[in-house]
């Protein structure tokens, strides 16, 4: 499983635009196939910082994700929205426990 964390600094005046475009984004990408769990939040301690946390049975499926129309509409309009680019980190994960 691969597990994707992606951080992003929106500009304040842009914020409603930036949620709006990533609440379509967010209910496109659960629907793709390899998609496990796909969610976006914000910083509680730092506003205007918003994190996507994503898991995805494998990278194929993150690399199909990345040709979709819906995630080329976000990733443009988040592109003007943010600050500076986001920090996007990838891990692999061969277990999962529940606690």
């Amino acid at each position: 499983m691969k597990i994707v964390i992606a951080r992003a600094q929106v500009i304040s005046d842009m914020r409603e635009v930036f949620v709006g475009a990533a609440g379509a984004c967010v209910a496109a990408t659960r629907r793709e196939p390899g998609c496990l769990a796909y969610d976006m939040y914000e910083s509680l301690t730092e506003p205007g910082v918003f994190v996507a946390v994503e898991q995805w049975e494998s990278e194929v499926a993150i690399d199909a994700h990345f040709l979709l129309p819906h995630t080329a509409a976000f990733l443009e309009t988040a592109a003007r929205c943010v600050t500076t680019p986001p920090l996007i980190e990838e891990y692999e994960a061969s277990e999962r426990r529940v606690r």
